[in-house]
């Protein structure tokens, strides 16, 4: 709770920053008077960079964070378009760009399957997967390399799918119904490497976790899902 005592505006700034996800009382105290020391242009300027905030939003091609319709990675041409990776959130696609093992495309999700929280697959980007995966896929080849090493950049259609939820109970559920909607995919399915353990989320995991992952992925069988 804020402290009675402070104006207005600096108990309004302070329930601000305790709604923040990790953000306690005593963070945001520590925040909030840090802001107090800064001169006032750069107040102003900390102020105009939250209003910017407005001005973002998703890719309409892979659902990644963008200014613009579509993100800088879509629109980078020497990107591989024939490797897909889904991952779940933003931070995701962040965490897997500071290994430079991966050169491929992605598609954000937004979340994963959770019943109890009302999650189902209305509420993620599953169908846009679909008509983006289906409508460009192509007959089936070998898992290739997709990192920094590759050997040339194709501009062809999805040949691989690269599964990279975290390894949670809602990610495992989301990536077999994934998996059984893709059955007539002609291409290859992969999941990231088990360097990763149970429970851990691709955010916090470390560069060198991740590049192994992505380096040392797994095709996985075709299986079914009742829906």
């Amino acid at each position: 709770m804020a402290l009675p005592l402070l104006p207005e505006s600096l108990r309004n700034l302070l329930s601000d920053f305790e709604r923040l996800p990790g953000v306690g009382a005593k963070s945001a105290q520590r925040m909030v008077f840090a802001l107090l020391r800064r001169q006032p242009a750069e107040l102003e300027k900390f102020a105009q960079d939250l209003l910017a905030l407005r001005a973002t939003k998703t890719c309409r091609i892979c659902g990644m964070l963008a200014e613009t319709d579509e993100c800088t990675i879509c629109r980078d041409p020497h990107r591989l378009t024939s490797f897909l990776c889904i991952v779940e959130t933003p931070l995701d696609v962040i965490a897997l760009e500071r290994t430079g093992e991966y050169r491929g495309r992605y598609h954000v999700l937004g979340g994963v399957l959770s019943p109890l929280e009302h999650i189902g697959p209305e509420q993620l980007a599953i169908a846009s997967l679909l008509r983006r995966v289906l409508g460009e896929a192509t007959p089936r080849s070998p898992k290739g390399e997709v990192g920094p090493a590759s050997a040339h950049e194709s501009d062809g259609p999805v040949q691989e799918i690269i599964l990279a939820l975290n390894p949670s109970t809602e990610g495992e559920t989301t990536a077999l119904y994934i998996q059984d909607l893709l059955k007539e995919f002609p291409g290859t399915i992969t999941r990231l490497a088990r360097g990763l353990p149970t429970g851990a989320t691709l955010e916090f995991a470390d560069d060198l976790t991740l590049a192994r992952a992505i380096a040392e992925r797994r095709e996985i069988t075709p299986a079914r899902v009742s829906r």
